[in-house]
């Protein structure tokens, strides 16, 4: 009972051995999968920045028709409207001025 068998030992190192061997093969599976995810995350990256710059030339071009109609508007406003304006403006002096004479209250 005093001595410990050298089986014993050796069983006791094998398993350590193994378990150190686990542990390794594990930490080179996850370097395997973080390599195999970044070089898929580049991937999304290059996509993402087409899509981005795609986006970009679509909002280009849509703040350039927006500005367009916004010219169109404000052209129609000077040429249609204001005058329009002018005249209902002139033709309501004309019935004050009618109405003024006539004695009519509006």
């Amino acid at each position: 009972m005093g001595d410990i068998p050298s089986w014993f030992w050796m069983i006791v190192v094998a398993g350590l051995s193994g378990m150190l061997g686990l542990i390794m093969y594990h930490t080179a599976m996850l370097l395997r999968e973080t390599t195999l995810t970044m070089r898929e995350v580049k991937y999304l990256m290059v996509e993402l920045h087409d899509i981005l710059d795609s986006a970009k030339i679509f909002l280009e071009k849509a703040n350039r028709v927006i500005d367009s109609v916004s010219t169109t508007v404000d052209t129609v406003s000077k040429s249609v409207l204001q005058p329009l304006s002018a005249i209902g403006s002139w033709v309501n002096s004309v019935k004050d001025l009618v109405s003024k004479y006539t004695g009519e209250k509006s």
